[in-house]
């Protein structure tokens, strides 16, 4: 977080920050870090733990264990659209 915060578009410390979050079962935190750190920079070893998150997230979803939200890119657009 901290290298988050001193530099916004470092990719590496959003996908580790992502990884970290996989592995405490944050997974919609987990999605929206691998997803800004793949757009910042695409990592192929990133590939697969983001899809292991989007169908356990799917899961929990379908499940009724957490609900539905946007992506933070979906919900920006929304907010602009409202504004």
């Amino acid at each position: 977080t901290a290298a988050i915060e001193a530099n916004a578009d470092y990719a590496k410390a959003y996908h580790i920050r992502g990884v970290a979050h996989r592995r405490l079962g944050h997974w919609e935190e987990a999605r929206d870090d691998l997803t800004t750190g793949q757009k910042l920079d695409f990592d192929e070893s990133i590939t697969a733990v983001l899809n292991l998150v989007a169908l356990k997230l799917n899961s929990l979803q379908e499940q009724g264990l957490i609900k539905r939200r946007a992506a933070p890119d979906e919900a920006t657009a929304k907010r602009a659209r409202v504004s």
